[in-house]
């Protein structure tokens, strides 16, 4: 049997679809592989048996990375699934080809299969990234969680305090506003020269906005005058449980009033959304320290994995790396 890989077409996603046993719809793919910055290109690729039938795919994320004078594009593959059925190395072959696509490449968790194709690729475990919780109804959020009984009333009990915590609007700037984005009023985010974070962009904020399975949202964060950047909100009901997911805030610097007004403004957000929680998600100890002023750090982490076998990053101080649910496609995913 002779495979080939190629770029994912329109004519594809039914098959592709049938990879993921349609847990997945056309639509959702298709929004999903979507190039942000051509929309007539997919940013994944499949393999293809002799008989041209479709065994594998994966999908990845490009994106540009500032830090000081350096510039570089990351990938994070995404949606790697390969047929049931089948025996072969289709799978590393196709993974092999997302990460040719960028200067270094990005995994966030994974599978315990994934995780040990990421060792044999030279991924390094770089470091951990904190799902953090704000629960507005206990009831509610105790109903949305599949795990056994008594891990539930651990998980409240770990994130009572989340609950139980209230900013106090008395230590928050007055003048910070979450301004409604159209789509005309994109305002790029100030970048700290030491942090190493991703270029956010319009073209990648608008496709954010295109999710098709939840309610989003753009806005513009700014304190009085002076606009900040972006933030992307979701908001997806399921079984009557509404819940709220922070996908993208800026970099807000040292200042924790600043991040504490701006988490203040987010959260009363979803509140106003009638949510029952809002989930976020902080690697940095500063990101960290910003986010916990309203929300609660649950103590299960993801690990972050790198493959920089160029060592284009070395200069890199990884305390300082930002990264939000932008990276990869957890952004959506488990909402």
């Amino acid at each position: 049997m002779t495979e080939k890989i190629r770029r994912l077409k329109e004519e594809d996603f039914l098959a592709v679809s049938e990879l993921f046993n349609h847990s997945k719809s056309i639509e959702e793919l298709k929004w999903l592989f979507t190039n942000p910055n051509n929309h007539d290109q997919f940013n994944a690729f499949v393999t293809l048996k002799d008989d041209e039938k479709i065994i594998g795919v994966i999908g990845c994320i490009l994106s540009d990375y500032r830090h000081d004078e350096i510039n570089v594009q990351g990938v994070a593959p995404m949606s790697w699934r390969i047929s049931s059925d089948y025996k072969g190395f289709a799978g590393i072959k196709l993974l092999k080809k997302a990460l040719e696509q960028g200067d270094f490449g990005i995994a966030i968790g994974g599978t315990k299969i994934a995780r040990e194709l990421y060792s044999l690729f030279k991924f390094s475990n770089l470091m951990r990234r904190y799902k953090l919780f704000k629960i507005y109804s206990l009831r509610k959020f105790f109903s949305s969680l599949d795990d056994p009984f008594f891990i539930k009333i651990i998980k409240i009990c770990v994130l009572l305090p989340g609950y139980i915590n209230r900013i106090n609007n008395k230590t928050v700037y007055k003048n910070v506003e979450l301004i409604e984005y159209d789509k005309n009023n994109f305002v790029d985010e100030m970048y700290v020269g030491k942090v190493f974070q991703k270029v956010i962009t319009k073209n990648y904020i608008d496709w954010l906005l295109r999710f098709p399975n939840a309610k989003t949202y753009g806005f513009i964060i700014k304190l009085g005058d002076n606009p900040l950047g972006m933030c992307i909100f979701y908001i997806r009901e399921i079984g009557k449980v509404r819940r709220g997911r922070i996908v993208y805030s800026p970099f807000l610097g040292n200042d924790m009033k600043l991040w504490r007004s701006v988490i203040y403004k987010s959260l009363d957000f979803f509140k106003s959304k009638n949510c029952a929680f809002v989930t976020a998600v902080a690697t940095n100890k500063t990101s960290l320290s910003g986010f916990s002023t309203g929300m609660f750090k649950f103590m299960k982490s993801q690990p972050i994995l790198i493959k920089d076998t160029k060592h284009i990053l070395k200069t890199v101080d990884i305390n300082n790396w930002y990264m939000q649910y932008a990276e990869g496609d957890r952004f959506y995913m488990d909402l």
